[in-house]
């Protein structure tokens, strides 16, 4: 478990992670309106194959970027209400993007490799470095999630009160 991350805090850490991902998701939604624009307007210079890939995009993106504020929301409000579980969805989230990159890479590596050139070695090296880079921010806020959740108070385990017959 990390007790830092990037030289800070894992609670002033998962502040910063979960504000930045508020911010790029407000600042995701603005291209989002743009291609709405694109889509409701009168320019005829949108064919309908363009129109159709707009929709696409509108389709995948608009509910990714809801999720992503969604998630990043939930993330400031676990780190300062000391609430484990709210980081939870953060985790989910970022370790299926986390999968997805790695089956991602592997593809590129495979079609890299099959035709081995000194050019590629850049680009293997930079996805090796993005892959560790995004495992280490994962694990700081895994770090941050169990640190919580050891702090918790323990459950209170309510007893039955049996009372006895009115004589």
């Amino acid at each position: 478990m990390l007790s830092k991350v990037f030289c800070m805090g894992l609670n002033t850490y998962g502040l910063v992670i979960g504000w930045l991902g508020v911010v790029c998701s407000i600042l995701e939604v603005i291209p989002l309106f743009v291609v709405v624009g694109l889509l409701v307007g009168d320019d005829k210079s949108v064919d309908d194959e363009k129109r159709s890939n707009l929709v696409i995009v509108l389709s995948i993106g608009l509910p990714v970027v809801v999720i992503n504020l969604l998630i990043s929301g939930m993330l400031i409000m676990g780190t300062v209400k000391k609430r484990h579980l709210l980081l939870l969805p953060w985790l989910i989230w970022s370790g299926v993007c986390l999968a997805l990159i790695s089956l991602a890479d592997f593809c590129y590596w495979v079609l890299l490799l099959s035709s081995p050139s000194l050019a590629a070695l850049p680009i293997l090296l930079f996805s090796v470095a993005f892959f560790v880079l995004q495992w280490y921010l994962y694990n700081g806020i895994y770090s941050l999630y169990r640190e919580i959740q050891a702090k918790r108070p323990e459950s209170v385990v309510f007893a039955r009160h049996t009372e006895a017959p009115p004589e």
